[in-house]
C-alpha cells in the first residue's frame, strides 16, 4: 500500500529528529517525502509537545527522592522558528538537530568534559542568539547551584566566549527569587556569591593594567589609545594567543588589555548586572508601601505615576532581538566567526542613532543601583578631520585618514539624578567607546564620570569611574522595552510627561504638569504620615536624608513629612543616635551624595569609650527642603555633644550639610 507523499509528512512532522531521520533511510520515496523544510519545521514545532510526554513519563516513573522537577522542566515552544522555505535544507535539518539537543541536555556532570563543551559550543551560541527557549533551562540549573563551563580554558579563549555568552543570556533571563527567612536572593548562596567577586577581582586587574599603560591621564586622553589594539583577531588560533584573564598571575598588559580579553569579560559582567538589578527592582516594587519604592520616585515621575520605563526591570535574553544585529553564522561554522558578528552592524552610525536607548548603572560594585537612565538619544558628530581622534591615537588609527574607523558621539537623557550629557568616541574597528558622562549644574553640580564601555551582542557594557571607585554601566535599545510592553499590554505604553524634580530647567517641549494632591492616591496622606511616624527610624541616613525622595514631594506631604522627621528625631535618645551613626562610620560614596570624614579614635576601656569621640554624619547634599530637619539634627548634635562633655569633658565632633543650615 502507497501512502500518499503529504501524509507521510504530516507523520514525520510529529516525531523526533532521531525517528525522523531514520525514516529518511527507509527508502528513497520516503526520503523524498520527509526531507523537506516544512517537515523540519514541524519537528521544531512539535517538539515542545514530544518533550512534554517524555516528562510525564518520566516523572511518573522516577523515584521520589531523585526526581528534580526544576531540573527536568519542559522547555516551551520555540517561538522565533528560524526555518522557513527560503533557508537551504541543510540548514533547516541542523536547526532541527540543535533544538533536539536543546531539549536533550544531558546531566551537568558531563559539562566538566572538554570534548562535549567543544560540540556544545559549536551550537549552543546559535541558539542562544535565536532565542530558543532552552535558555531558562541553563538559567534554573545554573543559579540552582549546578554551573556550566565555569572551567577556564585558558587554551582555547573561543570557548569561553560561547560559554560566557550561553552563562549571561541565561542568568539575564532568570527571574530572581527570595528567601522567605532572609530576605535575599537564592542565587546569593549558590554560584551567583561567586560571580561578584570574581568579576571585581578581574576588572581591578582590567583597571590596574589600565594604570600601567598610562592611561589615567587628568584630561582622560589616555582611555582613547590603542591599548586594545587598532583590529581584532579573526581566526581561533589568533583569539586564543591574544586571551589572558585578568588576573593577579596574568600581569601582562598586551593580553589583559586585547579587544578579545576585554569583550569577554564585558560579556561575562552583563548576565550579572541585569539579574541584580532585576532582584533589586523587583524587591523594591514588592514593598507594601509604594511611596517608598526608590525606582518609582525619579525625574521620571509625571502626573500620572513614574514612567515606566523607569519601574519595569531590564530586559531578558528572550527581549533582545540578536538576530536582527548580528550576522549569525550558519551552525556549525568555525566557532571564531561568533565572536565579532554583531560588530560589523552595531558599531555603525545607523545603528548608534536609530531610536533611543536606556540602561543601568550601578555603583559599590554591584551593591548599589540607581534608577535607569531613559531618554538616551545618541548622534554621531561630524569634526573636522584633524579633530576626529584624539592626538593620542586611538583603536582605529590615527589622523584624519581614520573617521571612517572613529565616530564621534553625543547623546542628553536623565536618571535618577537628573539631566545628563554623553560625549564620547567609538572605535568602529574594536567596539570600544570611550564616554564621558556630565550632568547638568542642577543635578549634580556638572559632576563628570569616564566610561570605558564595549559594544557588545547585549548592548553597550562596561565600567565607570575610576581605579578607586566607581561601578558597571548596561545600555540597551529602547525598542526592547517598547516590543515586550506591546506584547503583555496590547499597546505601546503612552507619551510620558515628566514632571519639574531635580532638574527643573528641561526640555521646553515637553509640559510641565502641575503639583498633584496626591501621588499616591490610594494611600490616603493621613496614613502616610502615621506610616512614617510607626515605621523604624534606622538607618538613620537612608530614611531622613534621602535627598530624590525627599525634593520630589508635593509641598503639603513634604511638610507633613518633615514635621514627622523632626519628631522622629526628638524621640530618639543619645545612645540611639550614637550607635546609628557609628555604625555607617564607613563613607558609603555615591554618585549622588558628597561625604565629610572626622578623625576618630577608640579606647578599650568602658570608661573612656566616649574620650575623642568623632562621628560622620552624611547627607545626600540635602536642600533647603530639608531645613526643618537641618535645625532638629543641629539640635540633636548639639545635644550629643553636650552630653559628652558632661560624661568626661569631650566633644563629638559631627559635619553635616544641611542645605546651607552650618
Amino acid at each position: 500500500m502507497r501512502l500518499p507523499t503529504e501524509l507521510i509528512r504530516r507523520v514525520a512532522g510529529y516525531t523526533s529528529y532521531p525517528t525522523h531521520l531514520a525514516l529518511s533511510r527507509v527508502s528513497r520515496r520516503v526520503r523524498a517525502a520527509v526531507v523537506d523544510w516544512a517537515v523540519y519545521r514541524a519537528i521544531v514545532d512539535n517538539g515542545a509537545a514530544e518533550e512534554d510526554r517524555a516528562h510525564l513519563l518520566q516523572r511518573e516513573g522516577a523515584q521520589e527522592e531523585n526526581y528534580d522537577e526544576d531540573y527536568d522542566e519542559p522547555i516551551g515552544p520555540w517561538k522565533w522558528n528560524p526555518i522557513t522555505s527560503a533557508m537551504p535544507i541543510q540548514l533547516c535539518a541542523r536547526y532541527a538537530w540543535m533544538d533536539h539537543q536543546a531539549r536533550n541536555l544531558p546531566p551537568f556532570e558531563r559539562f566538566k568534559d572538554d570534548d562535549y563543551v567543544r560540540r556544545f559550543t559549536l551550537w549552543a551560541g546559535a541558539l542562544v542568539a535565536r532565542r530558543h527557549p532552552f535558555i531558562a533551562a541553563l538559567g534554573k540549573r545554573y543559579l540552582r547551584g549546578k554551573s556550566f563551563g565555569l572551567n577556564d580554558y585558558p587554551d582555547e579563549a573561543i570557548l569561553m566566549y560561547t560559554i560566557s555568552f550561553c552563562r549571561s543570556a541565561a542568568i539575564l533571563s532568570a527571574e530572581p527569587t527570595f528567601d522567605d527567612m532572609t530576605n535575599l536572593m537564592i542565587s546569593q548562596r549558590a554560584h551567583m556569591a561567586a560571580d561578584d567577586p570574581r568579576l571585581s577581582m578581574w576588572w581591578s586587574g582590567i583597571m590596574t593594567a589600565l594604570h600601567g599603560a598610562d592611561v589615567f591621564e587628568g584630561n582622560g586622553a589616555g582611555m582613547h589609545r590603542s591599548f586594545e589594539g587598532t583590529s581584532v583577531p579573526r581566526t581561533s588560533r589568533e583569539i586564543n594567543e591574544s586571551y589572558a584573564p585578568p588576573a593577579p598571575e596574568n600581569w601582562m598588559v598586551e593580553k589583559v588589555l586585547s579587544a578579545f580579553s576585554l569583550h569577554e569579560v564585558c560579556v561575562r559582567t552583563i548576565g550579572v548586572i541585569g539579574y541584580r538589578v532585576r532582584g533589586l527592582m523587583t524587591f523594591n516594587a514588592a514593598l507594601a508601601d509604594p511611596w517608598t519604592n526608590r525606582f518609582a520616585n525619579g525625574p521620571g515621575w509625571g502626573p500620572d505615576g513614574p514612567d515606566p520605563r523607569i519601574i519595569r526591570p531590564p530586559p531578558t535574553a528572550y527581549d533582545i532581538p540578536f538576530d536582527t544585529f548580528m550576522d549569525l553564522p550558519d551552525p556549525g561554522a568555525e566557532p571564531a566567526e561568533f565572536v565579532w558578528c554583531h560588530l560589523h552592524r552595531m558599531a555603525t552610525r545607523e545603528f548608534l542613532e536609530a531610536g533611543k536607548w536606556m540602561g543601568v548603572y550601578t555603583y559599590r560594585g554591584m551593591n548599589e543601583v540607581d534608577p535607569p537612565m531613559i531618554d538616551i538619544r545618541f548622534r554621531a558628530v561630524d569634526l573636522p578631520a584633524d579633530d576626529s581622534v584624539d592626538d593620542s591615537g586611538g583603536g582605529g588609527g590615527g589622523g584624519g585618514g581614520a573617521r571612517d574607523d572613529v565616530l564621534d558621539l553625543t547623546a542628553a537623557g536623565f536618571d535618577g539624578i537628573g539631566d545628563f550629557t554623553l560625549y564620547g568616541k567609538l572605535y568602529r574597528a574594536t567596539g570600544k567607546m570611550v564616554v564621558k558622562k556630565t550632568y547638568s549644574m542642577d543635578a549634580l553640580n556638572g559632576q563628570t564620570w569616564e566610561w570605558l564601555v564595549f559594544m557588545t551582542p547585549f548592548g553597550i557594557v562596561g565600567r565607570w569611574g575610576d581605579r578607586f571607585f566607581g561601578g558597571y554601566i548596561w545600555l540597551w535599545k529602547e525598542d526592547c522595552f517598547m516590543n515586550k510592553y506591546k506584547e503583555e499590554n496590547g499597546r505601546t505604553p503612552p507619551p510620558h510627561a515628566r514632571a519639574e524634580t531635580l532638574a527643573p530647567k528641561l526640555d521646553p517641549a515637553i509640559p510641565i504638569p502641575p503639583p498633584q494632591q496626591s501621588q499616591v492616591p490610594q494611600t490616603p496622606l493621613h496614613q502616610r504620615e502615621q506610616h512614617l511616624r510607626d515605621e523604624p527610624v534606622l538607618p538613620v541616613r537612608h530614611r531622613l536624608l534621602d535627598t530624590r525622595e525627599i525634593r520630589l514631594l508635593e509641598p503639603e506631604v513634604r511638610q507633613r513629612r518633615q514635621r514627622a522627621v523632626q519628631t522622629a528625631l526628638e524621640r530618639m535618645s543619645i545612645d540611639e543616635v550614637i550607635d546609628a551613626t557609628s555604625s555607617s562610620s564607613s563613607s558609603s560614596a555615591s554618585s549622588s551624595s558628597t561625604s565629610r570624614a572626622a578623625s576618630s579614635r577608640s579606647s578599650p576601656s568602658s570608661k573612656e569609650e566616649w574620650e575623642g569621640v568623632s562621628t560622620v554624619f552624611e547627607s545626600a547634599d540635602v536642600d533647603g527642603a530639608m531645613e526643618d530637619s537641618g535645625v532638629a539634627l543641629r539640635r540633636m548634635c548639639a545635644s550629643v555633644s553636650a552630653d559628652c562633655a558632661a560624661r568626661n569633658g569631650t566633644s563629638a565632633i559631627f559635619s553635616f550639610d544641611c542645605g546651607g543650615v552650618s
